[in-house]
C-alpha cells in the first residue's frame, strides 16, 4: 500500500481504535477463538459477494444515488464495469498512483508480444465467472496445458 498522506492516518487511527477496543471491552474466550471466527466470517462474506451481480440485477436502483467504489484493483474495476453494464454510474478511488491493484503486467519476458501479469494470472478451468469476463472483454487466454512459456531473458 503507498505511504501516502491519508495511508497513514488510516493506518493511525485503526491502530488506536484497536488499542480503545482492547482497553475497554472484556475479552472472553470465545472472542478470542479468531481463526475460527475469521474462517466463518469469510465463508459468509464469500458466499454474499457471488450474489452481488444477481442483488445488482433485481435491485431497483434510485438513478441520482451515488455509487463510491474504494480501490482500483481488479476487485474494484469489475465492480465499476458490473455497475456500467446495469447502466449506474459510479465513481472509483485509487490511493496508489496507478490501477490493477496486486497485478503487474511484464511484456515480452516470455517472447515477442507475450504479455503475462504477476499477480492474479492464472485462471483454473472451474473459475467460470472470470472465463466469461475474459471472453465478454475479448481477452486472451495463454493455456499452459498446450503451450510452454520458456524464459527469453537470461536472468540466472
Amino acid at each position: 500500500m503507498p505511504h501516502l498522506a491519508i495511508t497513514v492516518f488510516l493506518k493511525s487511527a485503526f491502530r488506536k481504535a484497536v488499542a480503545d477496543i482492547e482497553t475497554t471491552v472484556p475479552v472472553t474466550k470465545s472472542t478470542q477463538n479468531s481463526r475460527r471466527r475469521f474462517l466463518q466470517d469469510a465463508g459468509i462474506i464469500g458466499a454474499g459477494m457471488m450474489m452481488l451481480p444477481s442483488f445488482l440485477q433485481a435491485a431497483d436502483f434510485n438513478s441520482n444515488k451515488k455509487i463510491t467504489i474504494i480501490g482500483a484493483g481488479i476487485a474494484g474495476l469489475n465492480a465499476a464495469y458490473q455497475l456500467q453494464k446495469l447502466g449506474l454510474q459510479s465513481t472509483l478511488y485509487e490511493a496508489g498512483k496507478r490501477t490493477g491493484g496486486r497485478m503487474y503486467t511484464m511484456k515480452n519476458y516470455f517472447g515477442d508480444n507475450i504479455t503475462t501479469d504477476i499477480g492474479g494470472e492464472f485462471v483454473d478451468t472451474n473459475h467460470e465467472e472470470i472465463i466469461e469476463l475474459v471472453k465478454e472483454l475479448q481477452l486472451d487466454f495463454y493455456d499452459l496445458r498446450t503451450e510452454q512459456l520458456t524464459n527469453q531473458n537470461d536472468l540466472f
